[in-house]
């Protein structure tokens, strides 16, 4: 991902991803693998770490499915919390849109 894309994503302005959503390694927590932002030409695969903007917004139905989510990017924090020992950006989800049945 370039800096400029980074520097825009902080900035909180809205961001697409699409990718696979999956549980996280604790209760109510989701990640997204094989994502990749939409606006993104070069289709780098990153992994985020996905929460809901509000509680309206429902990711449960959506889990080990290929989907394009709506938000806000916040970068990982030095030192912030890792999912399998990876330091992941949270993705701040405001719509979630199933895209295919099987992640691939």
């Amino acid at each position: 991902m370039s800096v400029a894309a980074i520097a825009a994503q902080d900035k909180g302005s809205t961001v697409v991803y699409r990718g696979c959503l999956n549980l996280g390694t604790t209760e109510g927590t989701f990640f997204m693998s094989k994502a990749s932002e939409k606006s993104q030409k070069d289709k780098d695969k990153i992994s985020l770490k996905v929460t809901p903007a509000t509680e309206k917004v429902k990711l449960e139905p959506f889990v080990l499915k290929e989907v394009e989510i709506s938000g806000t990017f916040e970068a990982a924090p030095a030192g912030g919390s890792a999912e399998g020992g990876e330091q992941l950006g949270t993705l701040k989800a405001t719509k979630v849109t199933w895209k295919n049945d099987y992640c691939g």
